[in-house]
């Protein structure tokens, strides 16, 4: 397609050259390889309750997205990390791995929070840009190289989130693709003023225009998803109370190598009984900071058997940080309180 067949605005923003400050803030944007699976619905509802990305599960399929430094590590989409198997960072020709158990997800605002070290955090823009400015996308399109397109803001519009209550969201004349998604809009300053997050099509009430997370919102959830992540080296797992009938904890993640991961434990597994007693999460954390070695009595897969759980614990662990509504128990046990 040729700039004569763009609409002329298009035609212009892809001709316009990008001010030094927005290519010099656009090199620290990075590319999210991410081999997934579908999510069952009822695991993703648990998983967005909790604040995790959700492990999925049935044929494994590859996405991509943007990232971004933050403080503390990268920001993105959470629909780009949704069913992970496995999450990538690549820088150029560096990959890095990052565990999908420390992927922290804010579900209502559709952002994800992966901690990494090595890049400067990116500034944040002070003001949400005016109508008719200037603004830059910066994304992977469809797997390409990293893209740089110039835009206009275009107002604002109300958006869902998986059926939660509507959001504000920035609108930008232009086209956002896959890859795109969670790749930052610069001002021109080069400063972060919001995180592209989806497109729409010509047909649509929104004719074509990108949506963009205002970065006021981006700011605040980052700084509260930064909090909320822990190394998971020791009993390493991510639980829930189950949502069923069926009375224990569901364990949403397992970190590899740590001790749940040595005793077998797996995603989907019931925790029911913790030396014996009725699992809980006030349980499983006091029997973790005790350090003793436990045995859960676990169910999978309709039957029920013991495993043995090394107690590598230290007696006065770290304190940790959280942020509601989620609760954080000692050494990487996240729960939450389902109704």
């Amino acid at each position: 397609m040729g700039l004569r067949s763009l609409p002329i605005w298009l035609a212009l923003a892809w001709a316009a050259p990008s001010p030094d400050a927005v290519n010099a803030a656009a090199t620290g944007v990075v590319q999210l390889r991410v081999d997934a699976v579908p999510v069952a619905p009822e695991l993703m509802s648990m998983c967005r309750r909790v604040g995790i990305a959700c492990p999925g599960h049935g044929g494994p399929r590859t996405q991509t997205g943007a990232a971004f430094p933050v403080t503390g590590g990268l920001l993105t989409n959470a629909h780009v990390v949704d069913g992970a198997l496995r999450v990538q960072v690549v820088e150029g020709d560096a990959v890095t791995t990052v565990e999908v158990a420390d992927v922290r997800v804010d579900a209502d605002r559709d952002l994800a929070f992966l901690p990494f070290t090595g890049l400067t955090a990116m500034v944040w823009h002070a003001a949400e840009p005016a109508v008719g400015t200037r603004a830059w996308a910066v994304g992977y399109p469809d797997d390409g190289p990293r893209t740089v397109l110039a835009t206009t803001m275009h107002g604002t519009t109300e958006w869902t989130f998986g059926g939660r209550a509507p959001r504000t969201l920035l609108r930008i004349r232009g086209p956002v693709h896959p890859g795109d998604s969670g790749g930052p809009l610069l001002a021109t300053d080069g400063a972060v003023a919001g995180v592209v997050v989806a497109g729409s099509t010509e047909d649509s009430e929104l004719k074509g225009d990108g949506l963009v997370i205002p970065a006021g919102v981006a700011q605040r959830a980052a700084g509260a998803l930064a909090k909320t992540w822990d190394t998971h080296r020791r009993v390493g797992i991510v639980v829930a109370p189950s949502a069923s009938d069926a009375v224990g904890l569901t364990v949403l993640a397992v970190t590899p190598g740590s001790a749940a991961d040595g005793a077998g434990i797996r995603a989907l597994d019931l925790i029911e009984r913790v030396d014996g007693d009725v699992a809980s999460p006030a349980l499983l954390a006091r029997r973790t900071t005790l350090g003793a070695p436990q045995v859960w009595s676990v169910r999978r897969d309709g039957k029920l058997r013991e495993v043995h759980v090394a107690g590598a614990v230290p007696a006065n662990p770290p304190a940790l940080h959280t942020a509601a509504p989620l609760t954080v128990g000692p050494e990487g046990i996240y729960s939450l309180s389902l109704p």
